[in-house]
């Protein structure tokens, strides 16, 4: 953990150090990464960022993308869950939920869409099967580029639309600034049609059939062409200015609140490190951060670097076959 400077000296106190500490001894966050940022010794105010995968509305999504986001979401919904019933949080922070002065504080989504939720869930009979379902159904609307249909079910994937089917005293908070989202919506909408029209050239195509071995010049450029957007896609959506609008979001819900848990919100995990950074210079001297990677991103990450490891292996050792043949 990164705490305030002289953390190896003196020790933090207050409020928040004890109640973050007695959620860490009750295993409020199994298994996950824990990043703090503290810039005074003595906190009153925590607030809890929870990093996620979350479903996109467009592109394309391998099975392992798809299951790593199920279980990330059902792992914040555990936590979560935790909060609210445990500790009496009752506002979460929303990605993607944006407002202006004239919003209301709480917010919940409109309660036809978390009666027909909730439908389901007793169907399905328990909350893992019920986003491992919703996860199929999100990758069955991508491939059939139905735009409402693929907000539907990405919006059944997501822990906090599940937590206020589960409990009506449940609601949002908006992280982002209504004027920053729609100009960030407005870079990525326009992004967003050129990869799919990058998706639909030929060339392409026959890049992705070829699974990107033995390509021809102009299959070459038109894969080079699809990362630079989707490159490009990523950087707008971490951009700072987005950040510094929802991290403005955060104090403003923060504000006023009283000793012990002020926020929680969850985001992408993508904004982390920038997220850390902008908190070590922006955070009242009274705040202490958190932000919680977790457990199931840690173990997908864990799963891609073995196997780029056994691929790499794999390499050296035909490599040094093939020498030997050649000696």
């Amino acid at each position: 953990m990164n705490w305030y400077p002289l953390r190896r000296l003196l020790p933090l106190k207050g409020a928040a150090w004890d109640v973050f500490s007695q959620l860490k001894r009750n295993d409020f966050f199994p298994g996950a990464h824990v990043y703090g940022v503290a810039r005074s010794r003595s906190v009153k105010r925590l607030i809890i960022g929870i990093g996620q995968a979350h479903p996109v509305l467009s592109g394309r999504i391998s099975v392992w993308q798809r299951r790593e986001i199920a279980a990330c979401q059902y792992w914040i919904l555990q936590c979560c869950r935790r909060l609210h019933e445990e500790t009496g949080v009752r506002a979460f922070g929303q990605e993607g939920l944006s407002r202006d002065r004239q919003s209301p504080v709480m917010m919940r989504l409109q309660e036809e869409i978390l009666v027909a939720i909730r439908h389901q869930l007793e169907q399905t009979g328990s909350d893992k099967a019920f986003l491992r379902q919703a996860g199929k159904r999100w990758t069955r609307a991508l491939r059939t580029s139905d735009a409402s249909n693929v907000a539907e079910q990405a919006l059944s994937l997501h822990a906090l639309t599940l937590l206020q089917a589960l409990y009506p005293s449940v609601g949002l908070f908006a992280l982002e600034e209504m004027s920053v989202h729609h100009s960030v919506a407005t870079r990525i909408n326009v992004l967003e049609i050129e990869i799919t029209r990058a998706q639909s050239t030929p060339a392409w195509k026959t890049a992705m059939a070829k699974e990107g071995r033995r390509l021809t010049k102009d299959e070459y450029a038109a894969m080079k062409k699809y990362n630079a957007l989707v490159q490009q896609w990523n950087k707008v959506l971490a951009s700072p200015e987005r950040d510094t609008a929802l991290w403005q979001n955060v104090e403003l819900h923060a504000k006023g609140a009283p000793d012990g848990i002020a926020a929680v919100f969850v985001l992408g995990e993508g904004h982390r490190e920038h997220f850390l950074d902008l908190v070590r210079h922006r955070a009242p001297t009274d705040v202490l951060f958190v932000w919680v990677t977790p457990a199931p991103l840690l173990f997908w990450q864990r799963v891609r670097w073995t196997g780029f490891a056994i691929f790499g292996l794999g390499l050296l050792i035909v490599a040094g076959l093939l020498l030997r043949h050649a000696l």
